[in-house]
């Protein structure tokens, strides 16, 4: 059952029945493929605005083209009005699904984060929660979308007869990537030969571990970083050298240099 010309001021709380019973005929393969959707029924409330509840005739039966209404019951139904109050509430988020593996959802933004609810006083009372639905799965960026307000009563249905302005809020949801740290070891990067009669000795690093962080997938492909070439030629002494760490893209390392020493020794020749 369906109103129309509600009475400025008022808005229908409920309908009792809210359906009525159709017997119509017609061709039976057509009557087969018939559902309830198929029929409205009406009722016409043009008047002056009467709070509370009143018994009104069903004013007509809509049913489908090639199909005969044969009759209806009831023929008449309850219609209770209460005046039209308003009521602000925020909108909430209710996250679907999970994103691509490596990525989590951030807090969701809501524009405007608040709607009017406009309707009969006892629905608003019955509204516990107002809601947007966003299906995350998979995503792998930001999404964004204009969606439709979703009212709920205690149980978690969803309360009907009552209007939201806007009817439709943008939701942004950020999709970020899973950050994580790491341990790894210190690699130095030799290159050149020392002068004459000299040799390589023991090489230091300072610290000989650092911590990385960044995008676990990335995370997973590091086992160690390098330094910055440390060039060795014609050295006879020792060297010490704070030096860059060759830090991949996309990572952070802490501390981002090391000291390196290396020692000089001189070559021993064998008679």
């Amino acid at each position: 059952v369906r109103v129309s010309n509600v009475p400025a001021g008022a808005a229908v709380a409920a309908l009792t029945p809210e359906t009525i019973s159709v017997v119509v005929r017609g061709d039976a393969r057509d009557l087969n493929r018939l559902t309830r959707e198929d029929f409205t029924a009406w009722v016409n409330l043009q008047g002056p605005a009467q709070t509370g509840t009143t018994e009104y005739i069903i004013d007509k039966v809509s049913v489908p083209r090639g199909v005969t209404l044969v009759e209806y019951t009831p023929v008449s139904i309850e219609v209770l009005l209460e005046e039209v109050v308003e009521d602000s509430r925020a909108v909430g988020v209710i996250l679907n699904g999970q994103p691509a593996t490596g990525y989590t959802a951030a807090q969701p933004v809501v524009t405007p984060s608040e709607v009017v609810l406009r309707g009969p006083g006892s629905l608003l009372e019955n509204i516990s929660a107002v809601w947007v639905s966003v299906d995350i799965s998979d995503s792998d960026s930001d999404i964004l979308q204009q969606l439709p307000v979703i009212l709920v009563d205690a149980q978690g249905k969803p309360v009907t007869g009552v209007q939201t302005v806007p009817q439709l809020v943008e939701v942004r949801v950020p999709i970020r990537e899973i950050q994580g740290t790491k341990t790894v070891p210190v690699e130095p990067v030799l290159t050149g030969r020392p002068a004459a009669g000299f040799q390589t000795g023991e090489v230091s690093v300072v610290p000989y571990e650092v911590v990385i962080s960044g995008p676990e997938r990335l995370l997973r492909e590091i086992d160690s970083l390098s330094t910055a070439p440390i060039d060795l030629s014609g050295a006879s002494s020792p060297l010490e050298q704070e030096v860059a760490l060759a830090i991949p893209q996309g990572i952070q390392a802490n501390p981002a240099t090391v000291s390196v020493r290396v020692r000089i020794d001189q070559s021993i020749t064998t008679p």
